[in-house]
């Protein structure tokens, strides 16, 4: 795997955090907070970020339990990255998200902007693992689902 750019996405039903980092440096930054409806965002603002930074590939934030347990959201973003994959030509990776909005509050001033430093804690953590996990958590897509705004 390349030492370059990468991005990160913090899911959520009403917003989804944007960040932006570098495999040389292990360090990220949030970039933007987009709306979403019901776990939708407006895909073309999704990939006029992308298209600004070019990234090697995404990590999404996967929401499990202290215990490593799925719970109700884990199945949402789940399918989230099943329909960016539709979306988007790039490859997709998993990181656990556990506390990283607790991080994130820690680190961030700006109210609007927490769920992008989420995001950047997810994506220093993900570039904070060994290349070969890393590697390992790539998303496969299985299908082309579709994520409805009135589902």
């Amino acid at each position: 795997m390349a030492k370059g750019v990468f991005f990160a996405i913090d899911w959520g039903e009403k917003r989804i955090g944007l960040a932006v980092g570098q495999a040389l440096t292990n360090s990220a930054r949030g970039l933007a907070v987009l709306p979403a409806k019901k776990g939708v965002p407006d895909w073309a603002l999704v990939k006029h970020w992308l298209s600004k930074y070019n990234p090697e590939g995404v990590v999404l934030g996967l929401p499990l339990l202290l215990d490593g347990k799925a719970q109700p959201l884990t199945e949402r973003v789940r399918l989230f990255a099943d329909v960016f994959l539709s979306q988007i030509d790039l490859p997709l990776y998993w990181v656990e998200e556990q506390l990283s909005s607790s991080e994130a509050s820690e680190r961030c001033n700006n109210p609007a902007m927490l769920d992008a430093e989420a995001a950047a804690v997810i994506l220093e953590t993900w570039l904070a693992m060994p290349e070969r996990q890393r590697d390992a958590s790539r998303h496969i897509q299985t299908e082309q689902p579709k994520l409805q705004e009135d589902s």
